[in-house]
């Protein structure tokens, strides 16, 4: 080893590492001397995260199809280290031959070079002229050293478009997902929105992006538009960008080229650094203007301090609410708690819960594993087979003090028989003396009428009923909806004392028109009983029970009584896009 590094250069040697690393063949001496190799050298830094980032890709893309990550790096602990000695499984094994070399990647390793990348970004830059075309190095670098921080997520996703979530992601990720350090998020349509470092960050696709640092993201390609109070750093294949309480735009496109435009404040920009040495500072954008760099070759870069914005820049998440259907602009106004357009539903995907609450779903059971001519044609909408439902990952939490409606378009094709549209419900001592029923359901019934059943908690007692007086008209579009309003006063039912339950006043509806009202008793008891569209109660160790067969779609739960007249305009509405 000593005479080999005495005949290369540092350089040479950390092309062997690196090409080691990529090919899975890097042992802990060899990342103990990348780390050795990378302390206090930019240049060499900024080689191993792209080779991590490169890694990092084919690592998603080698993930296998029910989710199962690659297995981790060996420890690398000191000998003396005592430690348990683990032997893998023969599925453990399998899986590692099976992923090839890239099972020795490691996210610890990103950790290490994006925090050594964070730590050179906080050093500062040198202020020079911005030429037209100028070097891509410019004065001597300070020398810093690697600090690694934990594995913590560093962002998390916190909004998906419609498309986004059913066809844009790689990987299926829902609202509220964590995304860890030099974690690679890919998006090939639709737009997300991303909460890094207490800043906004929205990506439109297709775009594949990574948080390398606390206040870093990397950027291959695509549009990313910035805004944040402090400073958030956009780094490039081509420039960093850097902003202070602005709100910018970055485009990228590969090592090719890269558009900065300034909405609100000012960014700087840098080219990249080289070994040695900072970037060179390529100027500064003003709000409302747009500034183009070019990758010219022979590291230099060619700066167009004019250039135009690149057209469909997402400027606000407020922008992609234009984009959505009429229909769901009307729901969305009502201010639901949750609400489930089904858009495109497909197996291993997650279910946009559309409020971007986070109360996104998962289709559950024997789901069909692909659209067909006729669903894919209508992209709102889900068919149901009677073997398959939907169950949110989180239970929206209905209070039951300020009421709630339930509503959803349905078009049944099964029955008759209980179909469950939509339950959140429970059952105690089931059949017996004891029994009590929590909750409530939206059904089509076996006695082919619409259902609305609720739950007062009272032992001995079964279910609260409201039947529709007509029959359910079978294969085509009908609007259900329900709604229980407490009485007046009861707004601190239950939070002190012994009450359990309160009164109110239950209404059904069908195609906007009412149908059936009474009034009943609703236990407040609240257990962890799921959520569920297209099935009722959770039973242990099988599926469940009162499968829907048929068509569902724009399923909505409010935490409030929608008005009569509001249930009308959403039936009438949605009557005129089926």
């Amino acid at each position: 080893m000593a005479d080999s590094q005495h005949n290369t250069t540092p350089s040479d040697e950390l092309d062997s590492l690196l090409e080691q690393l990529a090919l899975g063949d890097l042992d802990p001496a060899g990342w103990r001397r990348v780390g050795e190799l990378i302390r206090g050298d930019r240049d060499a830094a900024l080689r191993y995260i792209e080779t991590a980032h490169y890694c990092e890709t084919l690592r998603d893309e080698t993930t296998s199809a029910n989710g199962d990550t690659l297995p981790p790096i060996a420890d690398d602990s000191p000998p003396n280290q005592a430690r348990a000695e683990a032997k893998p499984t023969r599925a453990e094994s399998s899986a590692s031959r099976g992923l090839g070399p890239l099972a020795w990647f490691a996210p610890w390793g990103l950790a290490v070079s994006a925090a050594f990348f964070c730590g050179w970004l906080a050093s500062g830059w040198d202020e020079t002229p911005s030429p037209r075309v100028i070097p891509a190095v410019a004065v001597t670098a300070q020398r810093s050293s690697i600090v690694t921080d934990g594995d913590e997520p560093l962002g998390r996703v916190v909004g998906l478009t419609p498309v986004a979530s059913s066809d844009g992601l790689l990987r299926s990720l829902k609202v509220g997902s964590p995304l860890g350090r030099g974690e690679v998020f890919q998006l090939t349509r639709g737009a997300a929105r991303l909460e890094i470092a207490d800043g906004e960050v929205l990506v439109q696709g297709p775009a594949e992006v990574s948080v390398i640092g606390s206040h870093t993201l990397f950027v291959r390609q695509g549009k990313v538009t910035v805004a944040h109070d402090d400073a958030l750093t956009v780094q490039t294949p081509v420039a960093i960008v850097t902003g202070e309480a602005a709100t910018y735009a970055v485009a990228a496109e590969g090592e090719t080229e890269v558009n900065v435009t300034v909405i609100d404040g000012a960014a700087s920009v840098h080219s990249l650094p080289r070994r040695g040495r900072v970037g060179a500072s390529l100027g500064s954008v003003a709000a409302g203007r747009s500034m183009r760099v070019v990758h010219t070759g022979s590291r230099n870069l060619r700066v167009d301090d004019n250039a135009s914005p690149p057209d469909g820049l997402l400027l606000s998440w407020d922008d992609t609410t234009t984009q959505l259907h009429p229909y769901e602009r009307l729901v969305l106004s009502d201010e639901p708690l949750a609400y489930w357009p089904l858009y495109r539903v497909r197996r291993h995907r997650a279910v946009l819960d559309l409020t971007q609450h986070g109360f996104d779903g998962y289709a559950i059971g024997n789901w069909p594993t692909e659209l067909n001519d006729v669903h894919a044609s209508q992209p709102r909408g889900a068919y149901f087979d009677g073997e398959s439902y939907i169950e949110p990952e989180r239970k929206p939490p209905v209070d039951l003090r300020t009421g709630f409606t339930i509503e959803s378009w349905a078009r049944v094709s099964g029955g008759p028989e209980y179909q469950s549209v939509f339950a959140s419900r429970w059952v105690l001592e089931s059949n017996t003396e004891k029994e009590q029923c929590f909750g409530f359901t939206l059904y089509a019934g076996q006695n082919d009428k619409w259902q609305f059943w609720t739950g007062s908690g009272e032992y001995g007692k079964n279910w609260d009923q409201l039947h529709a007086d007509s029959k359910v008209q079978r294969n085509q579009w009908t609007h259900v909806a329900a709604s229980f309003a407490p009485d007046p006063g009861q707004r601190d039912a239950g939070r002190e004392g012994e009450t359990k339950s309160l009164t109110g006043v239950v209404r059904f509806y069908v195609n906007g028109e009412p149908v059936g009202e009474a009034r009943r008793t609703m236990s407040l008891e609240d257990f962890a009983w799921p959520a569920r569209i297209g099935a009722a109660e959770f039973v242990p160790r099988s599926l469940t029970s009162w499968l829907f067969v048929g068509e569902l779609r724009d399923v909505a739960l409010y935490d409030h009584v929608l008005p009569p007249e509001r249930v009308q305009r959403h039936a009438e509405e949605g009557s005129s896009v089926i």
